[in-house]
């Protein structure tokens, strides 16, 4: 008997899906085991029924597999399209929200924006732009833009009216009444989809210009007014100040007179108060001419020297009223000729020994002066002023600088001034490139140094050793005296020997000589001559 065939065709429920894929492949691996097992006990007939079902089997198990891959196909492919449909519509909506946010600036910007096409027509304008121009809104669409703020329609495209650099350019504008503004301009060329564009940034700046204008009007009358007020202090410094040098020259001629004491006394009062309101007068003009911009520096050759020697004669007298000791030191390498304004030194260096002067009340002042390199042509003036005076406390060593500051001591005598002396010496030195500095510690006196940037004649040389060898004694009697004119000899070479009396000095004399040392010059105070010792 002939085995009965079967075709591996997958039946309809397995087309269908109806049949669950799990059960099915469990039940052909049972079959197919079972199949395997019993298999050589079965006759011919059942092995070809086993055959048929295990056929029919794998026809619905194939069956299923086809239709789950088309299953799955379908559902990759439509996922892939519903994501990008997502992502088209994220980026849709992003576009959205960035061209609304740009709109909103666009529309709510202060300043008026045109975006214009190569030719310079305005091809999209804000509500700033039709506001500045008094256009109504979508007005300025299609018109020129150079039309609107140059006085030639076809005076060229865009750049022509605002520089392609970012800098506004200012431009007289039009409006729509017929009234003219003034504006700022600012161009750039773009590049969009390859199209040439151009955007402008236009600020109404008429209000700004008016102001600008008024305030220059201002600035001009004020010049004016400071002009009177330099002419009014140099005409008041030369009708004030004639009539008081003549007051000072006969009252320095009547005392100079044979007068009864009582006559002298009163003469020397009037001599101060003359020589106070000189000063005052001085101070104030000195700082009129300073506020006024009227202060004038020539350049003319002085002695430094020279020039401090006479400060300190000036000076003297007042010195020695007050028993205090003034000397004056310089340096060897001290260049004696300088370009400069000797009258502005000399005001600066008499103010600062004045000054120093006032508050000391006993020891000495001490005037140092040198010089120092700054350049070829050019040498730097150093004067400093050093007294034992009451000193000038940490927290005011700027604070004395300012206009009518004044440093007081509760146990010395009220000092007469002005309290400008000092302001006005650091601005003259200021203004020669130089400075005013002070130094100082409470009841340790203070030092004040004077810098001056001055010219230097081409080619000068510090003096020469020419004391080279030479043995001097000094012998003075102040010691400060002592040891500026010992350092001035040393820088010329010399050996100097001091002496502080008469009795040191025979001993330094007698010494010398037996030692066959004898000094070549002897550089004696002349109130030591007429002591007992020394006779």
């Amino acid at each position: 008997m002939e085995a009965p065939r079967f075709t591996a065709r997958p039946s309809a429920a397995a087309r269908q899906g109806r049949v669950g894929p799990v059960l099915l492949a469990g039940l052909a691996i049972a079959l197919i085991v079972a199949f395997v097992l019993v298999a050589d006990a079965l006759g011919p007939v059942h092995r070809g029924l086993l055959a048929a079902v295990l056929a029919a089997l794998y026809g619905v198990i194939v069956g299923l597999t086809l239709r789950a891959s088309r299953r799955t196909r379908a559902a990759f492919e439509l996922e892939l399209e519903l994501e990008q449909r997502r992502a088209q519509l994220e980026l849709q909506q992003g576009l959205m929200a960035s061209e609304h946010r740009y709109r909103v600036v666009f529309e709510h910007a202060p300043e008026g924006v045109f975006l214009c096409d190569a030719q310079g027509v305005i091809a999209s304008a804000n509500a700033a732009a039709h506001r500045i121009f008094g256009q109504r809104e979508g007005a300025l669409v299609g018109a020129r833009f150079d039309a609107l703020v140059s006085d030639e329609p076809a005076a060229g495209d865009l750049m022509a009216v605002g520089g392609d650099n970012g800098i506004p350019v200012l431009r007289v504008g039009a409006r729509a009444d017929g009234g003219e503004l003034v504006v700022g301009v600012t161009a750039r060329t773009l590049s969009h989809g390859g199209q040439e564009l151009k955007i402008a940034l236009v600020r109404d700046v008429t209000d700004f210009i008016r102001h600008l204008r008024h305030l220059e009007g201002v600035h001009e009358e004020a010049l004016a007014r400071e002009h009177g007020r330099a002419e009014l202090i140099a005409t008041m410094s030369h009708e004030v100040r004639t009539p008081l040098a003549g007051v000072v020259g006969m009252v320095q001629l009547l005392a100079d007179e044979e007068l009864a004491p009582e006559r002298r006394e009163l003469v020397g009062h009037i001599q101060r108060s003359a020589r106070a309101l000189v000063e005052v007068l001085d101070a104030l003009l000195s700082a009129s001419s300073l506020g006024a911009s009227g202060l004038a520096f020539e350049q003319a050759p002085f002695d430094p020297l020279e020039l401090v020697e006479e400060v300190v004669v000036l000076h003297r007298e007042a010195a020695e009223r007050k028993g205090l000791e003034l000397a004056v030191g310089a340096t060897s390498g001290l260049r004696r000729e300088l370009v400069g304004d000797p009258h502005r030194v000399r005001q600066v260096v008499s103010n600062l020994v004045g000054n120093a002067i006032k508050f000391t009340h006993a020891g000495h002042v001490r005037v140092d002066v040198d010089t120092r390199e700054a350049g070829p042509l050019a040498a730097d003036l150093l004067v400093s002023v050093k007294d034992t005076g009451v000193g000038i406390p940490p927290d005011m060593l700027e604070q004395i600088f300012e206009r009518y500051t004044r440093v007081s001591d509760a146990g010395a005598p009220a000092v007469e001034g002005t309290g400008l002396g000092l302001s006005i010496a650091r601005e003259i030195a200021r203004r020669m490139g130089g400075d005013v500095t002070a130094r100082s510690a409470r009841g340790e006196g203070a030092q004040l140094s004077f810098v001056a940037r001055l010219v230097s004649r081409a080619g000068e040389a510090p003096p020469v050793r020419a004391l080279a060898g030479l043995r001097i004694m000094v012998a003075l009697r102040s010691r400060v005296a002592r040891e500026q004119v010992s350092a001035l000899l040393s820088g010329c070479g010399a050996l100097c020997v001091g002496a502080s009396g008469a009795r040191h000095l025979c001993d330094g004399l007698s010494a010398a000589r037996q030692q066959r040392q004898r000094f070549a010059v002897a550089l004696v105070d002349r109130e030591l001559l007429y002591q007992e010792s020394l006779k």
